[in-house]
């Protein structure tokens, strides 16, 4: 019996009648990016090592090619009250309604669609630290116009975009069916980012989000 590569079992697993489920929303979403960080440009290490062991003759793994961790981030968070017993992600979603609320956007977490939340175009590839910059909103795209998915990435100090080849940065898809992050989401996302440091605001951040972001560091955002 053959082995799957390891690009093919989503496909092979699971019928494309089927509605997606987190799990292909997650699997699409890395091979979407390439099995990168769509940012630093950088492999995803579990991917590396799934070809050494599927296929040990790519050029990949016999060069210099940076990689690292890689997991798949959600621009918007998706559980409100559900997941209680995730702190960090019930302060995440409780800062951002509460940022939103600033907008008069009290119920835009109820007008969001759950299911498109946990859909792919809420994903992205990142790496951790990325990651963690992101979630902890300090960190957003901001759309460059009249080009087409390119964003202007803003970070709350320049040492944060060190190993980011390029900026702005324009997503791609390896699969032209598989969606590219949304837009408006990113956007929403770069809405809370902006309200979160205004002036006078990132010391209540820190305190907010300390124990769930330790790398979180106070400052002012460069408007």
């Amino acid at each position: 019996m053959d082995e799957p590569s390891p690009d093919s079992s989503e496909d092979d697993l699971h019928p494309s009648t089927m509605q997606e489920t987190p799990w292909e929303a997650m699997q699409n979403s890395s091979k979407r990016d390439g099995h990168r960080c769509v940012l630093s440009h950088w492999y995803n290490l579990q991917y590396m090592m799934n070809l050494s062991h599927f296929e040990p003759g790519n050029p990949l793994l016999h060069g210099l090619v940076p990689c690292d961790p890689v997991e798949e981030a959600r621009i918007i968070p998706i559980e409100r009250k559900a997941n209680t017993a995730d702190s960090a992600q019930q302060v995440k979603v409780e800062y951002m309604e509460m940022i939103l609320s600033r907008f008069g956007k009290t119920d835009i977490f109820e007008d969001l669609n759950a299911d498109d939340l946990r859909h792919m175009s809420n994903m992205m590839s990142l790496n951790p630290a990325l990651h963690q910059f992101f979630d902890s909103l300090d960190m957003c795209l901001t759309a460059v116009e009249g080009q087409s998915n390119t964003y202007r990435i803003e970070v709350l100090f320049p040492g944060m975009l060190s190993n980011i080849p390029e900026n702005p940065v324009t997503f791609t898809s390896n699969e032209p069916n598989l969606p590219l992050p949304s837009p408006v989401l990113l956007a929403l996302h770069r809405a809370c980012t902006r309200v979160a440091h205004l002036s006078g605001a990132d010391q209540y951040v820190d305190e907010l989000l300390d124990s769930d972001n330790p790398w979180h560091v106070g400052g002012n955002w460069d408007r």
